[in-house]
């Protein structure tokens, strides 16, 4: 059985530590424990906790500086690189994998040594400007070696970077 913890406390924890980034699947979250949506919903749902994070970073002044929050929604796994089509936003919270919440204190995420094609995408939801899609189909370098099969989501982001003073 997941942890059910509320993503308040989750967020408190990670800015009262000093991990460079932590994550939470969707089902360990009161919050999205019993959700059961996919495709547009689940687009919306996550949008809706990125804003709830923003929302509390902001009053907490977060002196750990929090540089970057996001969602990652796993789509598919294959054994080719997949590219985009908007087809597979259809695709959201059907895989085994639930969607996942990050905070990273780096806004630097993707990792250089894989094979991947990434690209921004179009969010299905209107009037999401503060938010960015990135799709990304990629394997690591020893997924590369031992011929693995390909992973491919779909990251929302809200980028929290603050000018420095």
């Amino acid at each position: 059985m997941p942890r059910a913890e509320r993503l308040e406390e989750w967020v408190n924890g990670f800015l009262s530590s000093d991990k460079e980034f932590d994550s939470i699947h969707f089902d360990e979250l009161i919050e999205t424990s019993s959700l059961r949506v996919t495709g547009e919903a689940l687009v919306s749902h996550a949008l809706t906790m990125l804003n709830a994070v923003a929302l509390q970073l902001e009053r907490a002044f977060d002196e750990q500086r929090a540089k970057r929050i996001f969602v990652s929604i796993p789509l598919d796994i294959t054994d080719e690189i997949l590219t985009w089509s908007p087809e597979l936003w259809q695709k959201a919270g059907t895989t085994f994998e639930p969607p996942s919440l990050y905070l990273c204190r780096d806004p630097q995420i993707f990792h250089e040594d894989w094979e991947e094609y990434r690209r921004p995408v179009a969010i299905p939801v209107p009037h999401q400007n503060r938010f960015v899609a990135v799709f990304r189909s990629c394997r690591s370098e020893q997924e590369m070696r031992e011929n693995w099969e390909f992973y491919s989501r779909v990251y929302l982001f809200l980028n929290v970077v603050r000018d420095e003073k």
